[in-house]
């Protein structure tokens, strides 16, 4: 695909820092809950409509 200049972007991502190794070790291995923070928005960039 990089002959033919194809490329695949995510439409949204997560970004996690913690100093607790099995906090970051529950992250990596899909044990952890994550909800929306306070102050979070619909953004065009995450893709669908808001009506």
């Amino acid at each position: 695909m990089l002959g033919r200049r194809i490329a695949f972007l995510t439409v949204a991502s997560t970004v996690v820092h913690s100093r607790d190794p099995e906090l970051l070790h529950a992250m990596k291995n899909a044990q952890a809950f994550l909800n929306g923070l306070a102050g979070e928005q619909w953004s065009r960039l995450i893709g669908g409509r808001f009506t």
